[in-house]
Formats: C-alpha cells, structure tokens, sequence
C-alpha cells in the first residue's frame, strides 16, 4: 500500500492529525495498539466543542469515525520483542524516528509513550 503519511499512534493527537492529512486529499495510515492513554480519561473538559466534558472512550469513538469516514486507514500494530520495533501489517518500525514510507512523503509519531500500568 502505498501511503503520504503513516502515523503512529492512534490517540486524539494521531488521529486529529490523520483526519486533517485526508482532508487535504493524503492517503493515510494510523498504526494504533489500541491502548490510548485518553481511554483512560473518564471525562475530559478540555475538548473543545463539548462544554459539558467527554469520556476518553467516546472521544476516541468519534475520531475514528471521523478518520475513517473520510478515508483513513486504521490499523492494530503491537510491539515485537524487539524494544521500540513495532509491526503493523507490511509496515515494521525499527525506531519511531526513522519510517520508510513505500513513496510516501511523511511519517508522524503522535506518541511515543508506552503505558506500564
């Protein structure tokens, strides 16, 4: 597949920034694990656009519609046991600071923390 931007992450940040990317017409990859942090939050009152607070969780819920509705591609990835090597379908990450994108133009870190709960 060919891509413009893969982003890694699919937390508020990843998929804000997806959802702007396939909006200018990119074709987009969020490698996600499915573990954002924001999932964690029970009601955020610092989401524009929604005074009376959201959950992480539905948060999350509308950002993926959003992405997706307009063309992104979502996708599961899961560490390896290689520290900080993630695999993602066709795409392996040796190091979240250096992506080879098959033609593509940009690679994006939305995050780079991993929980340890």
């Amino acid at each position: 597949m060919l891509v413009d931007a893969l982003i890694i992450g699919g937390g508020p940040a990843g998929l804000v920034a997806a959802v702007y990317l396939v909006r200018f017409r990119r074709a987009v990859v969020v490698a996600d694990s499915g573990l954002a942090r924001a999932s964690l939050i029970p009601r955020s009152h610092n989401c524009p656009g929604f005074p009376e607070g959201i959950g992480g969780d539905a948060l999350l819920g509308r950002l993926r519609i959003q992405a997706e509705r307009y063309g992104a591609a979502l996708r599961r990835h899961q560490r390896t046991s290689r520290p900080n090597v993630y695999a993602c379908g066709d795409i392996v990450d040796n190091s979240l600071n250096q992506i080879s994108v098959a033609a593509g133009h940009a690679a994006t870190a939305a995050t780079a923390i991993h929980n340890s709960l």
